[in-house]
């Protein structure tokens, strides 16, 4: 049996709405790579087929292209092969089966390496360095009170702002805990100058990830093969051309209420990530969102989402797109 293993294959993380597809697009368009759809392997997918896993490959390409999977599998029977090159008949690990569905998505698009973006396998950081020694690791932060106003006009998110802050500072800390694990295969892109000067920011990218810049990478109109079907209503932007105002406009758009509610929240981690802002007094909130950022706070937070997906996964997330909910 000879295990899938693509070549050197690339991460796109980060909170929800912090530009992952933005980001994983521009990467698309270089010739050596192909951008898949999200896979919400780490996060949610694993966990859905864990009964068609123990039953062997068949039944985990038939589960696959039920489910969010559908859109990264081009030929049930060609994937079912692989897998079964690599497992034999018998149970399928969930490190084969993710390393199958990348090496079958880049080799069926003729690539030479594979970008693969789910936003929040940011919390999985350790284990995708584990299983692809030779992955980098980009994660992409934006300012948390631009995040939270973006969440609030998708549908599968939800609108209430102390929460959505709340979920954004545990990301930021957990994505600081698990950094060490990814070491110098991680590389960290801020949003708002990817948009500010996308051929600086590029140009340093494929410096990290041993390739030469292309020409066309930032160029919208090239399309993209990131977005499904079923996302176009809330990632469309991403084919239109960058605009750098958006990095200030939660400015004028998110309400003076719900920014009078998140500073006591994000006001730390913003600072200790270089984002100014204003001064608050400080509330339970503050000291909540603190304890959030503790270290020992952090893995038990990391142990109990884990746990939640094993016990639950077959039930939760059925919508292709709405994965990303950062509890």
């Amino acid at each position: 049996m000879t295990r899938p293993a693509p070549p050197a294959p690339v991460f796109v993380v980060g909170h929800p709405r912090s530009g992952t597809t933005l980001l994983a697009s521009m990467l698309g368009r270089h010739p050596d790579f192909v951008a898949t759809p999200e896979s919400l392997f780490l996060c949610q997918v694993r966990y859905q087929l864990g009964a068609a896993r123990a039953k062997g490959p068949g039944a985990v390409t038939a589960a696959a292209m039920r489910g969010p999977l559908q859109y990264m599998i081009a030929d049930g029977d060609a994937f079912t092969a692989r897998l079964r090159a690599a497992a034999g008949d018998g149970p399928v690990d969930e490190r084969t089966l993710f390393a199958a569905l990348l090496e079958d998505y880049r080799a069926a698009h003729g690539a030479t390496r594979v970008v693969e973006k789910t936003p929040l396998h940011l919390r999985h950081m350790d284990e995708l360095s584990a299983w692809f020694p030779d992955c980098r690791i980009v994660w992409i932060v934006r300012d948390g009170r631009a995040c939270i106003r973006s969440l609030q006009k998708v549908a599968w998110a939800s609108s209430d702002a102390p929460r959505l802050a709340r979920q954004w500072v545990r990301n930021m800390a957990l994505g600081a805990a698990l950094a060490p694990a990814a070491g110098p295969r991680l590389m960290t892109v801020r949003y708002e100058a990817l948009i500010a000067d996308p051929g600086t920011e590029l140009a340093r990218l494929c410096a990290h990830l041993g390739v030469e810049p292309a020409p066309g990478m930032a160029e919208t109109a090239r399309g993209t093969t990131v977005i499904k079907p079923t996302e176009t209503s809330w990632k469309g932007k991403v084919t239109t051309p960058v605009d750098a105002s958006r990095a200030e406009a939660w400015r004028h758009e998110l309400s003076p209420e719900d920014l009078a509610r998140v500073g006591p929240i994000m006001n730390d981690t913003l600072a200790r990530l270089g984002y100014p802002t204003d001064p608050v007094r400080p509330t339970l909130e503050t000291w909540r969102g603190r304890a959030a950022t503790l270290p020992p706070v952090v893995r038990a937070q990391r142990w109990l989402f884990d746990r939640h997906r094993r016990v639950f996964g077959p039930r939760i997330g059925r919508h292709a797109g709405s994965g990303q909910k950062a509890s």
